[in-house]
């Protein structure tokens, strides 16, 4: 009788759960609806007619920096966030100070690390921590005092400078912590000069080489064999920000109880400067990473309950392109992100002026209907995740570091933050993986290694398939769980081979996990430099790139010739997109040096899935027409292998004339499911132009199972109830859709 009387809602979530494996994360909070924030950098005085603009246009918090008095600020009736609570120079180095440091290590290149390459305020000296605390407890008990609304502790933070390269930290303070540091992971001296393959008197004489001296000997093969001892370096680096940041977020909540304590500016994955978001997110409750590299995605994947996630957004430099920053906001808030942060009050008004700029007046009806109380539905909410989960690597992040900046020679110091990021292979490939199932229209989330070994791998039920993008570092432990994923009946797809080293970067003599994806090797060549395909890497027909050459498939494993991208024995049999391939045959072993890809391995009632595929390349492809018959084909194949493996969509969605860039989503906050649909095309000019130049257009929308849909902001009744509904989308903004189960 219980169940009869559960309302209806709850079985469409029932139905979704069944039809598209959906699971949940991301509890939503006791939000007070989409937060709009102006950062406080030039513009107008802020005066009573200043702070009556901003009210009518949506935005009632602004920034106050470092030891500023919120009391005016509260005297005009706005809301504040403390910015650079610990002020600036600890978390983040200002570019003076950075340059100064980097030159002098530059000019003294071959000297001695430990008086070269000393972090200007290394994070493991007491005194300058100690300097750091007091700020931020004194600024944190006044913001408190004031009712701030969140404190920042600061922003871009890194060790280095965003994710520049440089060795930091050689000081006695950082040598110290990173011998005993050493000595309770290995155990014995003895271990750990077997893991660098060193020597040393005592613990007191060890000294991490340097970048310079690890790539002297490097590159002597494809596969470098010696990176423990420098990886072992950059992760103790990535620890000790992640201390430092938890120790001044412990110190502003003694200050400032029940304060959210965050920082902003949050950069990447890289293997320098300290972006280890697995333990960035660990000691604080806000944050606002930059979206680049799929960073998005990550962080609401590893969000606990509770914790806030915002974004900043940007005036558009061309005016042709003035909307797009409308667009950016509603693609914040159609991921269900706590709130935007707007850079900043400099262009929100006219320069010298209390009037608002263009930027400004293009944004404000949009803000004013963000703070509608329909609009809250969304802010916050838990997001349908599905039965994908993609593995995210910090290790793999650092090996790609250094086998992409093989190409710089002596010139790696040069591999700064904006080019790395053009350059980096895990980075694309991140990416890749997110608009790849984003422009299929299935849900995911990612994990990290230590997921892997937990019950349902950290969520709320066990996933169907495991993404490995670019894992190219696995430890022993991870590689055991994946086997036993895959014999208990999950999919594992790889896009290149995984697992060819440990997690502390010692090479495997081949990758652990060949005979679970059924292939041998007569050569070991890898196809992948710099996040693009090496020149002359054999292509398919459609010109999806191989990652790597020299691969066979071994006993019953099927595969592709590249030269034909066709099943050997059934070359009718193509994969076209929305469908799959009816047999999959034994490769034939008569041909001699071809180059194969695509192989599958049933083991049990699961699959191992070697693409062999550089799907790092689809992000940079996926808008540009040239590329269409290569995105298409890649989507095609990817969806063949997760049909054969009965996972479905979210759900359907066609807009005639479109290209496949029709993102879905699934919230649920307070018993209300929201579907979300929006044109996800932000990062090509013309087809932005285009689209939104075109307006609304008639979208065609196909369920899991029949339902009502309401618009989330008029209330109104959508097309026709069922499981076919035909809808408008909204290029601009995006369509939010309430769904009612009938």
């Amino acid at each position: 009788m219980a169940s009869s009387r559960t309302p209806r809602r709850s079985s469409y979530i029932a139905a979704v759960v069944t039809a598209c494996g959906l699971a949940m994360i991301s509890g939503a909070v006791a939000a007070q609806g989409f937060e709009v924030i102006v950062w406080r950098h030039g513009g107008p005085v802020l005066d009573h007619e200043v702070a009556k603009t901003l009210r009518d246009s949506g935005i009632d918090i602004v920034s106050v920096d470092q030891g500023e008095d919120p009391a005016p600020i509260k005297k005009l009736g706005l809301d504040f966030y403390l910015d650079h609570a610990a002020g600036k120079g600890t978390l983040h180095l200002r570019q003076e100070t950075y340059d100064q440091a980097r030159k002098a290590w530059l000019d003294r290149r071959d000297g001695d690390p430990r008086t070269t390459l000393q972090r200007p305020v290394p994070l493991l000296d007491e005194a300058a921590m100690r300097r750091a605390s007091d700020l931020v407890r004194e600024r944190a008990a006044r913001a408190h005092a004031h009712g701030a609304r969140r404190i920042s502790l600061d922003d871009e933070i890194s060790s280095t400078r965003f994710t520049n390269p440089i060795d930091w930290c050689y000081a006695p303070s950082s040598l110290e912590a990173l011998r005993a540091w050493l000595a309770a992971r290995y155990g014995s001296l003895e271990e750990v000069e077997r893991a660098w393959g060193m020597d040393f008197a005592s613990f007191d004489d060890v000294v991490p080489p340097t970048t310079d001296q690890v790539r002297e000997r490097a590159f002597l093969s494809d596969f470098p064999d010696k990176l423990c001892a420098w990886s072992d370096h950059r992760e103790f680096m990535d620890i000790q920000l992640a201390r430092a940041i938890s120790r001044l977020a412990a110190v502003a909540r003694g200050a400032a109880p029940n304060v959210p304590i965050g920082f902003e500016g949050g950069q990447p994955p890289a293997a320098f400067g300290g972006a280890d978001w697995s333990r960035l997110l660990e000691a604080v409750d806000w944050v606002e990473p930059y979206d680049l590299a799929g960073l998005r995605e990550l962080v609401r994947s590893w969000r606990r309950p509770g914790q806030q996630h915002f974004e900043t957004i940007f005036p558009e430099k061309d005016p042709t392109l003035a909307r797009r920053s409308v667009a950016r906001v509603w693609d914040a808030y159609a991921h269900g992100l706590s709130g935007v942060i707007l850079w900043s009050s400099e262009h929100f008004f006219e320069p010298g002026s209390k009037r608002l700029s263009g930027f400004g007046h293009l944004l404000a009806p949009e803000l004013r209907r963000l703070r509608e109380p329909a609009a809250a539905a969304l802010v916050d909410a838990r997001v349908f995740t599905g039965d994908i989960v993609i593995l995210e690597s910090q290790p793999s992040v650092r090996l790609h570091w250094m086998l992409d900046s093989r190409v710089d020679g002596k010139t790696w110091p040069n591999r700064l933050a904006s080019y790395d990021r053009e350059h980096s292979t895990i980075g694309h490939a991140r990416e890749s993986w997110v608009r790849l199932f984003q422009d299929l229209g299935y849900a995911f989330r990612f994990i990290a290694p230590d997921d892997l070994v937990r019950d349902r791998m950290g969520g709320p039920r066990q996933p169907k398939v495991l993404v490995l993008p670019s894992v190219l570092a696995l430890d022993q432990r991870s590689c055991a769980a994946i086997r036993r994923f895959v014999s208990e009946g999950g999919l594992v797809i790889a896009d290149e081979s995984p697992a060819r080293y440990d997690e502390r970067l010692r090479r495997y003599p081949q990758p652990v996990l060949d005979d679970l994806f059924g292939v041998t090797r007569t050569k070991d060549r890898r196809l992948v430099l710099g996040g693009k395909a090496v020149t002359g890497a054999p292509r398919l027909p459609s010109g999806v790139a191989l990652c790597e050459s020299g691969l066979e498939p071994e006993g019953l494993t099927t595969a592709l010739r590249a030269r034909d991208g066709l099943p050997v024995e059934d070359a009718s049999s193509v994969l076209v997109e929305g469908g799959a391939t009816s047999r999959r045959p034994v490769a034939r072993r008569d041909s001699a040096g071809e180059d194969w890809c695509h192989f599958e391995h049933a083991i049990a009632g699961g699959r191992a899935v070697l693409l062999n595929f550089a799907v790092h390349e689809y992000a940079a492809t996926r808008l540009r027409p040239e590329f269409a018959l290569r995105c298409r084909d890649l989507r095609a194949r990817v969806r063949a292998v997760l049909t054969a493996h009965g996972l479905r969509e979210v759900c359907l969605v066609s807009v005639e004339q479109y290209p496949t860039i029709l993102e879905r989503q699934v919230f649920e906050k307070d018993g209300k499911q929201i579907l979300v649909v929006r044109a996800n095309m932000l990062g090509d000019d013309e087809l932005f132009r285009s689209l939104s130049d075109r307006g609304p257009q008639n979208m065609t929308i196909v369920l899991p199972m029949a339902a009502r849909l309401r618009d989330l902001f008029t209330g109104e009744v959508v097309g026709r109830a069922g499981r076919e509904i035909q809808a408008k989308l909204d290029p601009l903004r995006g369509s939010f859709f309430v769904i009612e189960p009938l």
